[in-house]
Order: C-alpha cells, then structure tokens, then sequence
C-alpha cells in the first residue's frame, strides 16, 4: 500500500493544482454569467472605473471651490454665502417669524393674519447639498478623509 503513495506521483501535483483551480473559478464565473447575465469581473472592474472617475470629479471640484475662493469677485467667491443667506431666511421666516407674527397678532389684535407659508421642499436640497449632508460627506468622515480638503 505505502508504494502507490509515494513522492514520485506526487511531483506533478504542484503544476496540475493551479491549473485545476483556475478552471474551476472560470468555470464559476461562466456559470455565474450565465445565471445572472453578469461577469463578476467585468462589474468589478466597472465599479473601480466608477470609483476612480468619482474621486477625479471631487478632486475636480476641490479645485475649482479653491479658486472661487481665492476670487476677489463677490459674483465669484459670493455666490455660496449669498445662498446660505436665501436659505437662513427662508427657514428663520417660516420656522421662527411667521410663527411667532402670527401668535402675536392674534393675541396682541385679535386678528388672524394670512401670512403666506414657504414651500421649503424646492429649497431645502439646496440647502442639505451646501451643508455637507449628504451621503458622500458622511463617507468621507467615515474613512477620516475630512481633513483632505
């Protein structure tokens, strides 16, 4: 028994396995291509690209916010202040002084005043992109990359 196993058949398993292994993942792949219509390596290679050209557009954009910033032109460099400025008014009108106007108006003339109410649902957007909220800001301070700006 001890002489069908022996070191001299064995030498030529170390070139067979790799091969073996690799015709067992294509195997896997074309299966799994087949079932899903998808090649997994194909979809992994689409999402670096992605991935990539993602980081090129926000590196894109860094640059550009620098040298708006740097601008001297109040059209240039203003124009995000000018916006969170809309968007705090709008807010601080329907949240604190239309409320509040209204509640003294009826207690102070007993009156029921018609002020108009902000649709916000256009502006607030606008407003969550400006501050950072969305979910690409949240990755960022995930991976610690908020001090990369």
């Amino acid at each position: 028994m001890a002489g069908i196993v022996s070191i001299e058949n064995l030498k030529g398993l170390g070139d067979i396995v790799p091969g073996i292994s690799k015709g067992i993942s294509d195997l896997a792949n074309g299966i799994r291509t087949a079932i899903t219509g998808v090649d997994t390596q194909k979809q992994a290679d689409l999402l670096a690209k992605l991935t990539e050209l993602d980081a090129a557009a926000q590196n894109a954009q860094t640059e550009l916010d620098k040298v708006e910033a740097a601008s001297s032109s109040k059209f240039v460099a203003g124009w995000r202040p000018f916006v969170g400025w809309i968007c705090g008014c709008a807010l601080g009108f329907q949240y604190i002084i239309r409320p509040l106007a209204l509640w003294f108006a009826s207690i102070a003339f007993h009156v029921n005043l018609a002020m108009p109410a902000l649709d916000l649902s256009e502006m607030m957007p606008v407003l969550i992109g400006m501050l950072g909220l969305g979910t690409m800001r949240t990755v960022e301070k995930i991976q610690g990359a908020q001090g990369n700006h």
